[in-house]
Formats: C-alpha cells, sequence, structure tokens
C-alpha cells in the first residue's frame, strides 16, 4: 500500500545577506513606513505534529495519508514566512529608505530598486521594490499598496543564491496578500518550477492555496500536483492532491477534506463527490486478492471524510468527530463555501515576475 503514500517535499528557503553600499540618489525617497512590516496570515501549528513513524505491514492508515495535510500548511507557511524574512532584513538595514541600494549575497552584488506610481496586471502601484542579479535577473519583486492594504511579493530563489539553490532554477513562488476587512487578512500562495531532486513518484511540481482568515477561523483551500503519481499501474500519470481545511484557533481544533483527482479534471464542482480519497482508494482496494482486501477492510475506515485534527495531538480521527473534544459543530465542518483550485489550471501553472 506504500504506493499510495504521498510524500510532499516541501520548500526551506533561508535567507543570509551582508550589507555593502547604500546610494546617495537625489532623487526622492521613499519612507520605510509605507512597506508594511508583515504580510503574513499566522497559521497555527498545531496540525503539524508529526502524527506517524511511516506504514506499519505496508497497511494504510489514515495518519499516513493525512500527514500530507500538515506538509501543505507547512509549505505554505514557510513561503510566507520567508518573504517576510527579507522584508524585515530589508528595513532593519533601512534599505526601503532609498530609492536605489546595493548589497552582497552568495557572492554577488544585488541591485534594489524602489519604484512609485507603476501600472502591474492592469492595476496601479503606490510602490513597487526589485531586486536583481549582476546580469538583470530577477529574483524578488514586491508590490504595495498601503490606503488598500494589499501586496503582491514574487521570489525566484536561484537568482538571490545560484550555489544554494543550483538545482532550483525554474522555482518562483508568488504570495498575494489583502487585508479586505481589518484583523482578517487572506493570502494566495503559489509555486511552480519545484526541482525534481530525487526524481521520485511522489514529488511535486506546482502548488495554489488560498488561505483566509475570519477572527478565530482559519480556512485554506488547494492543492498540490503531483506529475508522476498514480494509484495503479495501468493508470496515467499525474494527481493532484486538492485539500480544504478548517482550522480553530482558539480551541485548537482542526478539519479536513481530502481528493485525488486526476490532474487533467478542468471543472471542480463535483470534485470531492467523485475523488473523495476514501472512495478512490476503495476502489482500488475492491480489485486486490480477497486475503489483501480483508486486511485493510477496517483500515480503509481511518481515511473517510472528513478528518479531524486536535492540538498536540495531528490527526485524530476520520469520518466522526472525536469524543470529548468541543467545537466540531456542524458548521465547523461546513465546507460548502471553499473550493480547491481546477486540477489542469494548477498542473499548467507558471509564475513569473509581472512586467
Amino acid at each position: 500500500m506504500k504506493r499510495y503514500f504521498l510524500y510532499m517535499s516541501f520548500l526551506m528557503v533561508t535567507l543570509s545577506m551582508l550589507f555593502v553600499s547604500c546610494s546617495n540618489s537625489d532623487d526622492p525617497k521613499p519612507p520605510v513606513e509605507v512597506f508594511p512590516q508583515v504580510i503574513y496570515l499566522d497559521i497555527p501549528r498545531f496540525i503539524d505534529k508529526p502524527v506517524d513513524e511511516g506504514m506499519k505491514d505496508d497497511v494504510i492508515t489514515g495518519k499516513d495519508v493525512y500527514f500530507h495535510s500538515a506538509q501543505a500548511v507547512t509549505l505554505i507557511r514557510t513561503g510566507a514566512v520567508e518573504v517576510n524574512n527579507l522584508l524585515a532584513y530589508l528595513r532593519a538595514n533601512g534599505f526601503l529608505k532609498e530609492k536605489t541600494f546595493q548589497f552582497v549575497q552568495a557572492g554577488e552584488v544585488k541591485k534594489g530598486t524602489v519604484n512609485r506610481n507603476v501600472l502591474r496586471e492592469g492595476k496601479n502601484w503606490k510602490y513597487e521594490f526589485l531586486l536583481k542579479d549582476p546580469k538583470g535577473n530577477l529574483a524578488f519583486q514586491y508590490l504595495w499598496n498601503p490606503a488598500e492594504r494589499e501586496a503582491i511579493s514574487i521570489y525566484a530563489p536561484y537568482y538571490y543564491d545560484k550555489k544554494k539553490f543550483e538545482k532550483s532554477k525554474e522555482l518562483v513562488y508568488r504570495i498575494d496578500y489583502a487585508v479586505k476587512k481589518v484583523g482578517n487578512p487572506e493570502m494566495t500562495i503559489s509555486l511552480s518550477g519545484y526541482p525534481e531532486i530525487f526524481k521520485s513518484t511522489y514529488e511535486l511540481d506546482n502548488l495554489k492555496f488560498h488561505v483566509k482568515r475570519s477572527g478565530d477561523i482559519i480556512e485554506l483551500a488547494g492543492n498540490v500536483n503531483y506529475p508522476r503519481f498514480k494509484l495503479t499501474k495501468n493508470e496515467t500519470k499525474n494527481r493532484s492532491y486538492a485539500l480544504m481545511l478548517k482550522l480553530n484557533k482558539a480551541l485548537g481544533i482542526g478539519v479536513a477534506k481530502v481528493a485525488v483527482p486526476p490532474s487533467t479534471l478542468e471543472n471542480v464542482d463535483d470534485v470531492y463527490a467523485k475523488y473523495e480519497l476514501y472512495n478512490v482508494i476503495k476502489k482500488v482496494v475492491d480489485t486486490f486478492p480477497k486475503e489483501e482486501k480483508d486486511k485493510l477492510a477496517s483500515k480503509l475506515n481511518e481515511i473517510k471524510s472528513p478528518a479531524f485534527f486536535v492540538g498536540g495531538k495531528g490527526f485524530v480521527s476520520a469520518g466522526t468527530p472525536p469524543a470529548g473534544v468541543n467545537g466540531f459543530t456542524r458548521s465547523f465542518q461546513d465546507f460548502s463555501k471553499l473550493k480547491p483550485f481546477v486540477p489542469a489550471k494548477v498542473k499548467a501553472l507558471d509564475v513569473q515576475f509581472i512586467k
């Protein structure tokens, strides 16, 4: 059953910079205060707890399967945190007070520019920050509208540190961030070109998720694309891990639904009705010899939908809420207002800098 185990490699980007010089341009300097101190939607960490040490006797369990919900959250959080680390560095060293500046990183001089009043993707932006390598390749682009409290950040790690990310030349990720209501931020994180380091069946290439907070409730929906993954030897490769997740930060609980449709699917209206994880796995298990099927019958119940998470424990049950835990109300388990992205579009995702 290990062929059903979805393995997610996740992005770990660490930034280290060495300040060299800052220009003395006579042009008007943008006030550092216009750039936000943070563009980050805090996702509770209780779902991150490792839920299993691996499958026992090749028998799939809910802990094995839903481990990847936690991995998806970790990847999303990592991207957002690293963007904020970069912004914090720029603010701390006073770079954002200058129209142009430069510093040395990974043995290269990186050049930064702060622009005002630019048009990008048909929208006016008050400020734009660009960071380039010596050959003029963009490593980082940041757009910010202070009044609307909205931002776009795009990062290509290879052009920031070619030695550390020598195998990640095509990797680019983007965060669209907005605060439409005070205290309720939301962001969409997109990633494409994840490197084929191991060339394994379980490596992702693209990812896209939307995350929204309303009070203590955080909602997340999106997809991870696995270009080589397949459930049986005879099926075409390419599956999408479509996740919908709701978290209650105050109560420390979470509930999730997972579907594994083909990555070529172009409509998500009934994706969970047709491709819910339990139904897809059961259909395959039903083709097994009786002895193996009987062995797996009880374990199938552990991957029923929805999956329930509790702080300090991670995944705790599937199909039925755990006893003695408050907060798993009908409304909290209602996913009717959430949708993942279209798998075919995530499969074809190609994140680029905005011109």
